[in-house]
């Protein structure tokens, strides 16, 4: 499985989708040791894909911190 396919399942899960931006976000994340760690918050432990506080944020602020996931929306339905 790809990170792509990986990070799309990981937000079909959750009740939220990729964001139009998530390209740009999935090549950093390829760089990265651990596929769900935040590029924003690489040493934060409680910081990682769908993480209670990444899940919070796009319930809360529409979107997540780094930009992955974005809340559903009356479009994305």
């Amino acid at each position: 499985m790809t990170i792509r396919e990986t990070m799309k399942q990981i937000a079909k899960d959750n009740g939220v989708v990729l964001s139009p931006i998530a390209d740009k976000i999935l090549k950093i994340k390829e760089r990265a040791e651990d596929i769900y760690q935040c590029p924003c918050y690489p040493n934060d432990k409680e910081h990682w894909c769908m993480s209670p506080l990444c899940y919070n944020e796009c319930q809360t602020k529409g979107r997540c911190h780094c930009g992955l996931f974005n809340k559903v929306t009356d479009e994305d339905k």
